[in-house]
């Protein structure tokens, strides 16, 4: 299997030069090509910050020199005075030979996922927390999946059987993207000769292989496609076919959207389910990303975790090739239940969605609640403080000397969090 994808790598990678070759006329995906189209050009890059950053964030994460901050407030003059205040701007305007060099940050990976220097043969592992840079490759293999968190804002998934190269930062992020099934957040991407520019906050899917055809879904907010000089908006809901050397077609509808988790329907010859499970109801911390053939693996992929709390998944890949929206999450617990051992003594909602629950059980030595650790007190208490999440349910996941144990809790009509049978 891994002789296969080192063959397919070659391919792919001769079919990214020959395609950069052909695109580069004309094109701005780099900010080095940029500069050399005009000189002296300023090229800025627009970073979208997360809510509650300062101003003294801003220059220690995004500024190659921090002292640096005072040309950064001549071009934002809606920076607060104070580098300790909030930025109320949800974008930044950063010149980029003040910006640092990198381009995003390995969120996640699973199990194995391999990358590669710019104009380097050699393809190694992708290490968690790695910083990349522009030119970087990132290949999954057939059970690999990766998150790439981008310095200027948006996100990249990786699923199974994907590869992209990165492109430097201008005006968004972006990426090269040459085989596979990528679901991207507020990112540009280029494959082929076709451009696809999300508008702010905007999720989507592209999907691609050997017959060269881009195909689109658009997941949330909208997003713009340009091949052969037309470009078609494409809307929430909707999808697009860019067939190779060829302009976007007409959007269409996406596939029906999976509504019930408990009642999959058999698939029809071509058809998969792509299954995320994760730690987090954002699907952040993903575990395990699989593409399935029958229903009944969603219950095998499930058996084979260890025991905690996990939130699970599913959306219809079409025979055709475009995906589905997500459905909703399913959680599910593995481990055993222990109403009479674990104690929960106190449920206290302290605002923002967020609980703090304490409690004990014997022989504790960690607690988990929802995904977020907890803290394990003297006389073999604990307490955790965590985001309830839309499920309005939360299990107690504790780890003893003698193995694990969970709790589970549900809220009820009348507001109260009662034990789950």
């Amino acid at each position: 299997m891994l002789k296969n994808t080192f063959a397919a790598v070659v391919f792919f990678t001769a079919v990214f030069l020959c395609a950069e070759a052909e695109s580069a006329p004309g094109r701005a995906e780099s900010a080095s090509s940029a500069v050399a189209d005009a000189p002296g050009r300023e090229v800025i890059v627009e970073v979208k910050i997360p809510p509650g950053t300062t101003t003294e964030i801003i220059a220690q994460k995004y500024l190659k020199d921090p002292s640096r901050i005072k040309e950064l407030r001549r071009r934002n003059k809606f920076l607060p005075k104070d580098d300790k205040d909030v930025v109320k701007s949800q974008f930044v305007n950063i010149p980029k030979d003040l910006m640092k060099e990198k381009v995003c940050d390995t969120a996640a990976v699973s199990p194995l996922v391999l990358t590669r220097k710019e104009k380097e043969i050699r393809w190694e592992k992708l290490q968690p927390t790695r910083r990349l840079f522009p030119g970087d490759g990132i290949m999954t293999l057939s059970d690999g999946s990766a998150r790439l968190e981008f310095l200027a804002g948006g996100n990249l998934f990786l699923a199974p059987d994907s590869l992209v190269f990165l492109s430097e930062n201008e005006e968004r992020p972006a990426a090269s993207f040459l085989a596979g099934n990528i679901s991207a957040d507020d990112v540009r991407m280029a494959s082929r000769g076709v451009k696809v520019s999300p508008a702010g906050g905007a999720q989507y899917n592209i999907n691609t292989s050997a017959d060269k055809n881009v195909r689109l879904s658009v997941h949330r907010g909208e997003v713009d496609v340009t091949a052969q000089k037309k470009t078609v908006k494409v809307k929430e809901g909707f999808r697009t076919l860019v067939a190779f050397d060829s302009a976007p077609e007409a959007p269409l509808p996406l596939p029906e959207a999976i509504s019930d988790l408990n009642n999959l329907r058999e698939l029809e010859e071509g058809e998969k389910y792509h299954l995320q499970i994760a730690s987090d109801e954002k699907f952040k911390d993903i575990i395990k990303v699989k593409y399935i053939t029958r229903s009944a693996d969603v219950k095998a992929a499930q058996h084979a975790l260890p025991p905690g709390g996990y939130y699970l998944r599913v959306a219809l890949l079409s025979k055709d090739g475009f995906e589905s929206k997500w459905s909703s999450f399913y959680y599910f617990v593995k481990g055993t239940e222990s109403r009479d051992v674990i104690k929960v003594e106190a449920i206290t909602d302290i605002g923002d969605g967020k609980l703090e629950v304490k409690g004990s059980c014997p022989e504790i030595i960690d607690v988990v609640i929802n995904g977020h650790p907890g803290k394990t007190l003297q006389g073999d208490k604990f307490v955790c403080v965590f985001r309830v999440g839309e499920a309005e349910l939360f299990t107690v996941f504790i780890k003893t000397e003698s193995g694990f144990l969970s709790k589970r809790y549900k809220r009820s009509p009348s507001n109260l969090w009662l034990p789950i049978d």
